[in-house]
């Protein structure tokens, strides 16, 4: 694809496997002067000790929970639609994601209305359907994950402002699919897990 696209064939390189073997293997290489890794904590401090060793670059995201700060100056409705999209292109799951909303009080009531309707509109369904605005997570395990951190949320207090769960009647019309409304919590504090963890 990337080759019927225009890009020079040898530019881009796909390599397959385990980290421990492929990845590995691609870190100490060489010929690889600079490592950019996605990925867990424990993966990221391997890799960096052993792009250390050969004094090789090396930047790594390793699980964060990306804040959005809107001030008071802020336009509310550009504000309400950068959020919605920064926090549900690829139906959240990319590691960039708006997942921490900090609205200065003044106009919290009225971003936060705005927010709730924009997300309550959005769109779920197939990928290649180009009405689709919200797709299905990944897989099965990550869809459980994501509901298991939901539900120590709304057990520690936090209140589900849209979604929160998987949607039925005419949200989806699929009825198979790992699918999630798109959610918006309130009532949180900084203490609770659904603010600290990354909910992907």
């Amino acid at each position: 694809c990337l080759t019927e696209a225009g890009a020079p064939p040898g530019v881009i390189s796909v390599c397959t496997g385990l980290g421990a073997v492929a990845g590995r293997a691609l870190v100490e290489h060489p010929d690889v002067a600079k490592i950019d890794f996605t990925g867990g904590t424990e993966a990221g401090r391997i890799i960096g000790a052993a792009a250390g060793a050969q004094v090789k670059h090396y930047c790594a995201e390793l699980g964060g929970n990306a804040p959005v700060l809107v001030f008071e100056d802020a336009d509310v409705e550009e504000a309400v639609n950068g959020v919605a999209f920064a926090a549900f292109v690829a139906s959240g799951q990319t590691c960039v994601s708006a997942k921490r909303i900090l609205v200065h009080r003044p106009i919290y009531e009225a971003f936060e209305a705005k927010l709730v309707a924009k997300v309550n509109g959005l769109r779920l369904g197939a990928p290649l359907d180009a009405a689709t605005q919200i797709g299905p997570l990944a897989s099965g395990p990550a869809l459980a994950k994501v509901e298991a951190q939901l539900a120590a949320g709304f057990a520690e207090g936090a209140v589900a402002l849209a979604g929160g769960k998987r949607p039925g009647g005419e949200r989806c019309a699929l009825t198979s699919g790992h699918f999630l409304e798109p959610t918006v919590l309130g009532g949180v504090t900084a203490e609770m897990s659904c603010v600290q963890e990354e909910i992907f």
